[in-house]
């Protein structure tokens, strides 16, 4: 008899525990709200408004050319549509800014450009650079080398420490290297690395003008005008830029 009972209490709290689980379920259901389908993200969003304000600007222009009058709305719309086309574009030219371009802000031949990409791992070399990817690489760069760019020649930790002949020879190699830059900085010293950019801003005028005498001449007179610089670059290369790769300044 006792043991029917159990059972039976048992069944009564499971019947019990089931109720109340529907009557939840039921609740959150009535409670619950729907989706809703025309929620856009804020993406999509941005989009419409931008399809919306396109067709009050091409009405807008319609107007304008027949010659009738434009509401604010369509006025507004335009200088959207129209900040937002250009916004669009300068993006699109940022990520495809020729190298001849590159080349000409920078004020420097192809040649020490590619060799600056190569050795600081900014991608600035090729036939287009892309300015974003350039931005972010310099960071990048500035980041990982921020201990190094702030260093100062005084924290050298060599110029420190007991007299020994290797040290005091490099102390005066340190002495003759700040007479030098003091010079440079006076103005009486140019380092053969600057000698060499400032040959390669004056061949890129000569360039430049070859393509003058190209349009006015033909071909054959830039022609002669390339030979000869070519010559005289390699020249100038054959006497400085290859010394400096043997370790002088």
């Amino acid at each position: 008899m006792a043991k029917a009972k159990k059972k039976k209490s048992a069944r009564s709290k499971k019947q019990g525990d089931k109720n109340r689980s529907l009557t939840v379920a039921a609740r959150e259901q009535r409670t619950a709200r729907p989706a809703d389908p025309t929620r856009l993200t804020v993406a999509e969003a941005v989009d419409a408004g931008h399809a919306r304000d396109r067709k009050l600007y091409i009405e807008y222009l319609r107007r304008q050319r027949s010659g009738e009058k434009t509401n604010r709305e369509q006025q507004a719309a335009a200088k959207r549509y129209e900040k937002r086309e250009e916004e669009n574009k300068r993006w699109a030219f940022y990520k495809t800014i020729p190298q001849k371009h590159w080349l000409e802000m920078s004020t420097r031949p192809a040649k020490v450009v590619n060799e600056q990409a190569a050795r600081y791992g900014i991608p600035f070399s090729g036939k287009v650079v892309d300015l974003p990817a350039v931005v972010f690489a310099l960071h990048e760069f500035l980041a990982k080398n921020a201990a190094k760019l702030a260093r100062v020649d005084d924290e050298d930790p060599f110029l420190s420490g007991n007299n020994s002949p290797a040290l005091e020879d490099y102390r005066r190699q340190k002495a003759e290297l700040a007479k030098l830059e003091l010079k440079e900085r006076q103005g009486e010293l140019l380092s053969r690395e600057r000698i060499h950019e400032s040959f390669g801003r004056g061949a890129h005028i000569i360039r430049q003008a070859g393509d003058v005498l190209r349009r006015q001449y033909g071909n054959d007179a830039q022609a002669i005008l390339n030979h000869a610089l070519d010559d005289l670059v390699a020249e100038v290369e054959k006497n400085f830029v290859d010394q400096t790769k043997d370790g002088d300044t």
